[in-house]
């Protein structure tokens, strides 16, 4: 019973962390093509993550994914970046660089 409620509790906690990036869907921000250059550059040069030190090397299948994500729903790259980057620190898919699919 207490395992259940920390899970749920914990899961609120994530979503309140990430709620400006699912209410920033909403509001259909324009994309720009500087956000675009800096996620393609993420791979060799790296990039800043919100709530994150430092710059840090993304694999090419997660940008790739972040560009299809962005372009799919009229996003900008680096709010579907973030989107996807929350989704691969779940807990129920440790290890894992893109999204966990069942």
């Amino acid at each position: 019973m207490a395992a259940q409620m920390a899970k749920e509790l914990w899961e609120t906690v994530e979503l309140k962390k990430h709620k400006p990036n699912f209410l920033s869907l909403y509001k259909n921000l324009p994309k720009s093509a500087e956000q675009r250059e800096k996620v393609r550059k993420a791979s060799t040069e790296g990039i800043a993550i919100q709530g994150q030190q430092g710059a840090r090397l993304l694999p090419e299948q997660l940008l790739t994914e972040a560009f299809i994500l962005s372009d799919l729903f009229d996003i900008g790259e680096l709010a579907a970046l973030e989107l996807l980057l929350a989704d691969t620190s779940d807990s129920a898919c440790p290890g894992t660089e893109t999204s966990c699919r069942v």
